[in-house]
């Protein structure tokens, strides 16, 4: 058959060399979601909810309780915090006839393959850091845990760990109190280098220690989840406007942030200082206690301090903190977020989220490397039926570098009202929360958030949010084969549904396939293999489908009209031998076939003309 009557059936599709780029909003879905503990599983109030994510895990530390699961939500792990520190080898020495952990923090480093774990021990006149570091990814290889004194003259007592991490090493600071009255005594900050941590016989005996008498330095360590380390910028900490409350009276606060940053490095020596203050563009006053539908017993809202861990990504650093909204009468509390300079603190930008007639508590946000943004929250309102339930938004970042949020969405609705108080008459909820993105898939989040089971019963929930985007048919965080599957199902079945409209030109065709294969997943058409090129591995996949109906992009079907044809062979004889760049995520995709051996091509490759030969003698019978 000649040349010119093959390209004859080539579709106008195939031959588009620049492809639409992807410009409409996304918006978030809510996957996996489950509620992973209960306050009968720990026993404590407040839970301070902690969670991170691998490859392959979720775990929880809080207050009483460790848990792990797979990402469907199987418990893979669960024992208490006593429990979890024994296990990863640090006796927990009876202080007083106490002997708990509290405070608890934990994370994962994607880029060391590594977890973090992080706590205080009883605030006795033994009181005591706990760090402990996994030995794998995988959390059934175990952790190795450490633990030291906070202060070796028995003055003071650690409270509030918080715990960061960089490319060098992972950071811990912690506000100090006197054991006698309970008065601020300012911060402690260490830094313990990776190399010390990963080595052969793990150790924190040359960690590093800052210390300060009025909490000038140190507050909520930035986590680097990019992977940059000190050479690339300061590790920051990060504050509101604690140094400000020891001076000020209550409601005569500040609006400052604080700023301070460590630089060097540990083989010429480690430095750190405190920053000019940052002030915020709007001046919004410390949050009230979240109100409820009973009228009575608001949950506190902790307002000097940034509690959620903040997120380094690429030169920025994102933040959040409850504030009071202005209004007239009673306002309510909302949620400020912040994207710093990771080198200067500068304010690049801020924002409120706000949900009316709700109070929003202990936020916690995660940001992606597209600049997509999910904020985690508890909420509360005064209205009925605005139990405290677990919440998130979603933001998108356009290419001007301004984050605009869509609704706040409501993932696990309260019960009731909560009253439980502790033994200084506080209703007591927080006193963090945490949201992450997944190593796995930078549209994939999860958000480990509270929300109130009954009149004094709390629970929390573990909630995966995907970033629905044009490619993901499937809305399961990756673009992989199974939406080439289902995109080619579609066009198929002769769907309208929009989501399959890949290509962003308001209709469901065959342009959709070749934007989701070329521009989206790097292939050529025709590569049915999706090896990264056109060759005989693609010719005889085609020939096993010849003529076959119901068949999909990777048995041959390269047009999407339902049947491997004389359009599908033009296609890729069009690109035969053509290589095409690989996928971003080669794992994702199976192995089909290996390179044929030298004879095998040579046997394969009069097929084409076979094929043609079948496809003449179809057409002339039907004449």
């Amino acid at each position: 058959m000649p040349m010119t009557r093959l390209n004859r059936f080539i579709p106008a599709l195939l031959l588009l060399v620049a492809l639409t780029p992807q410009v409409r909003a996304q918006t978030g879905v809510i996957g996996v979601n489950f509620t992973a503990l209960t306050s009968a599983d720990t026993g404590f109030i407040p839970p301070d909810t902690a969670g991170g994510v691998s490859e392959t895990n979720l775990a929880l530390l809080v207050n009483g309780r460790y848990r792990a699961f797979d990402k469907t939500g199987l418990t893979v792990a669960n024992r208490t915090l006593t429990q979890f520190w024994n296990d990863a080898g640090v006796s927990q020495v009876s202080d007083g006839g106490s002997a708990w952990a509290f405070d608890p923090r934990i994370t994962y480093d994607a880029a060391a393959g590594r977890w973090y774990a992080s706590a205080v021990h009883y605030r006795d006149g033994n009181n005591s850091y706990l760090l402990a570091v996994s030995n794998a990814s995988d959390l059934a290889a175990g952790w190795t845990g450490f633990r030291w004194d906070a202060d070796a003259a028995n003055v003071n007592w650690a409270d509030f760990p918080m715990l960061g991490f960089d490319a060098d090493a992972v950071y811990l600071s912690a506000n100090m109190f006197a054991i006698t009255d309970n008065d601020f005594a300012g911060r402690q900050t260490y830094a313990i280098a990776k190399s010390d941590l990963f080595s052969a016989t793990p150790t924190v005996a040359n960690r590093v220690l800052f210390t300060d008498s009025d909490g000038s330095t140190g507050g909520q360590p930035a986590t680097a989840f990019d992977g940059t380390g000190l050479a690339d910028h300061p590790m920051s900490f990060w504050d509101t406007d604690h140094l400000a409350a020891a001076v000020v009276p209550p409601g005569e606060r500040t609006n400052a942030i604080l700023l301070s940053q460590i630089t060097g490095s540990f083989a010429t020596g480690l430095s750190m200082q405190a920053q000019p203050d940052i002030t915020p563009g709007q001046v919004l006053v410390d949050p009230k206690n979240g109100r409820q539908p009973d009228g009575t017993r608001n949950l506190m809202v902790d307002p000097n301090r940034f509690s959620g861990t903040l997120v380094r990504r690429g030169d920025s650093v994102w933040g959040v903190e409850p504030r009071q909204m202005p209004g007239v009468g009673v306002a309510d509390v909302g949620v400020r977020w912040f994207e710093f300079d990771a080198d200067t603190g500068a304010i690049l930008q801020e924002g409120v989220v706000q949900v009316p007639s709700l109070d929003m508590l202990y936020p916690s946000i995660a940001v992606n490397a597209a600049g997509d943004v999910v904020i985690g929250f508890s909420a509360t309102g005064p209205d009925a039926g605005e139990f405290p339930s677990a919440y998130a938004v979603v933001g998108d970042t356009d290419l001007n570098g301004v984050t605009t949020f869509g609704a706040p969405m409501i993932l696990k609705a309260g019960t009731a009202s909560y009253h439980r108080t502790d033994s200084k008459d506080r209703n007591r909820w927080g006193d963090y929360s945490t949201t992450v993105s997944d190593p796995t898939s930078d549209f994939i989040f999860w958000t480990f958030q509270e929300y109130a089971t009954g009149a004094t019963t709390w629970a929390v929930q573990t909630t995966q949010i995907i970033i629905a985007r044009d490619g993901d048919v499937n809305t399961d965080g990756y673009i992989d084969s199974l939406d080439i599957n289902e995109l080619h199902a579609a066009l198929q079945a002769g769907s309208g549904d929009l989501r399959f409209d890949v290509d962003g030109d308001g209709s469901v065709d065959s342009g959709d396939m070749l934007q989701l294969v070329v521009g989206l997943l790097g292939h050529l058409p025709g590569d049915a293999t999706l090896n990264g090129a056109v060759n005989l591995d693609d010719l005889a996949r085609l020939q096993n489908n010849w003529l076959g109906s119901g068949k999909d992009f990777l048995d041959g079907d390269f047009t999407g009209n339902g049947i491997v044809n004389l359009d599908d062979l033009a296609v890729l004889q069009n690109h035969w031998l053509q290589t095409g760049a690989s996928p971003a995520n080669p794992a994702a995709f199976p192995l089909f076939h290996l390179v044929p051996e030298p004879s095998v091509a040579m046997t394969l490759l009069p097929a084409m003309a076979v094929l043609a030969l079948r496809r003449r003698k179809s057409i002339s019978r039907a004449v």
